[in-house]
């Protein structure tokens, strides 16, 4: 089942920021600067990156007659190259642990791909097929996943996995709301975490769900109180 399919679009290229030295002006002589680099001469859209020492990991997808291909792109001594890998459908966020330890989520189904050395393997951290991942966070080995768990077409609840070994297992999570979702997770390590998603209290009444992970327990941030109308004068 694809969720939230977005109008595909032609991209061969990428903005990479970086720091030009300049001759003369300017705060330390240092300017900001942007340059476009070609990735991919395919029919691909990118939707994710990830940077691992001087490799940068491109996650993407590619239009074929008949449906949508796993596409990962790579940029290594200023040259970026298409690395063969596993069809899993629209890949979504990436992330990189290292040179070779790099994972990929799949935006159509509960499945992952995970560079080990030099090969990509399809791992698949459920059999529930009403489990969806949208956003992964590493912390060198230490690997977690958020996403949501659909009971039907329109009702969800976020779901938080962490590796442990070769199994994945479920973070307890607050009771949020009937119907909410995970969409991204980050932090600094396994101790300080953060994951985002949205509640659906109605039809038009949607309300941000932050939730943060101290190491032992996960609990819903209290969401900051709307800014005051400014006064005219």
């Amino acid at each position: 089942m694809i969720r939230g399919f977005r109008w595909v679009r032609r991209v061969a290229a990428v903005w990479v920021g970086c720091v030009v030295l300049c001759s003369g002006g300017g705060v330390g002589g240092a300017a900001s600067s942007w340059h476009e680099e070609a990735v991919s001469g395919e029919w691909v859209t990118t939707t994710s990156l990830a940077r691992a020492g001087d490799r940068v990991w491109a996650s993407a997808f590619a239009v074929t007659p008949d449906k949508l291909e796993s596409r990962m792109l790579q940029r290594e001594r200023g040259q970026w190259t298409s690395v063969a890998v596993p069809d899993i459908g629209r890949l979504g966020q990436v992330s990189a642990g290292s040179a070779d330890d790099v994972w990929a989520l799949s935006q159509d189904s509960n499945q992952l791909l995970h560079l080990t050395g030099s090969s990509w393997q399809v791992v698949r951290p459920t059999s529930d097929a009403s489990v969806f991942y949208s956003g992964i966070a590493q912390f060198g080995s230490d690997v977690w996943l958020a996403g949501s768990r659909w009971s039907s077409n329109t009702t969800s609840v976020g779901v938080v996995q962490r590796r442990q070994g070769q199994r994945w297992v479920d973070v307890p999570l607050p009771d949020v709301a009937p119907n909410w979702q995970l969409s991204q997770i980050t932090g600094t390590s396994g101790h300080d975490l953060w994951a985002i998603g949205v509640e659906f209290r109605s039809t038009t009444d949607q309300q941000t769900v932050a939730l943060h992970y101290d190491g032992s327990t996960c609990a819903r941030s209290t969401r900051p109180p709307a800014p005051a109308a400014a006064s005219s004068s």
